[in-house]
């Protein structure tokens, strides 16, 4: 059996999100730095309603901020992630992500997360501030 027909081979290099395998029901995207994931390009916090989104930092440093469950963010907390360890942030779970220049994760979520099952809220001035402080 020829090899192309067994392994499917994948990068990505550019700013940003790209969906890399989308299965039976799931998706594995890198994400890499650019400009919406600086202190100055962070805009909103997201959650998603319909499943848990597992993060994996591949290179460089990137910090996972949560900020609770309900209907808007509540305290913001920061997780500095380490290479090649699993984070799995649960349904509902409002978050946001810092990355250094030069970062790259691996993501793995359902296929069917959008904006139709994840809400999104902007940030306010003061959560921005506390963001900044949190990942210097």
């Amino acid at each position: 059996m020829p090899m192309d027909n067994q392994i499917e081979i994948s990068k990505y290099d550019e700013n940003g999100y790209k969906t890399l395998v989308t299965f039976e029901g799931w998706r594995v995207a890198f994400m890499n730095d650019g400009p919406k994931t600086t202190i100055d390009g962070l805009s909103y916090f997201q959650k998603h309603d319909e499943s848990d989104e597992v993060f994996v930092l591949l290179k460089g440093r990137c910090v996972l901020l949560l900020a609770g469950y309900g209907d808007v963010p509540g305290e913001i907390k920061a997780v500095d992630m380490k290479p090649h360890t699993m984070y799995n942030i649960k349904k509902g779970v409002w978050h946001t992500h810092y990355f250094a220049p030069d970062t790259q994760v691996l993501i793995v979520e359902n296929a069917d997360t959008g904006l139709e099952n994840s809400p999104i809220i902007d940030l306010t001035k003061e959560q921005k501030k506390i963001i900044a402080e949190l990942c210097k």
